[in-house]
């Protein structure tokens, strides 16, 4: 498979990824919302707060894993020729 294809699913990935993120918090806010009594002081608010962040980072990093083989790994075409030269000699 190439390193392109490979990048591009990564980024494809990391896009899905960010839409579920994005309606679960959502969700997850407007709950909190409705059933928390004690307001902006809630302690919900700050776990919500501290699972956004670490899925946003989760994101990144695939969004970054993506860039790295679009554009930074190359192909190694030499390991591929090997194979086929030592399969046509048997």
């Amino acid at each position: 498979m190439n390193n392109k294809t490979v990048g591009i699913i990564f980024f494809v990935f990391a896009g899905i990824l960010g839409i579920i993120i994005f309606l679960f918090n959502r969700a997850l806010n407007k709950i909190v919302t409705e059933s928390c009594t004690h307001g902006v002081t809630c302690p919900m608010y700050n776990t919500i707060a501290f699972n956004t962040y670490l899925s946003i980072s989760i994101v990144v990093i695939v969004i970054l894993a993506g860039v790295a083989f679009f554009y930074f790994l190359k192909i190694t075409k030499t390991k591929s020729k090997k194979l086929m030269n030592q399969n046509t000699q048997i």
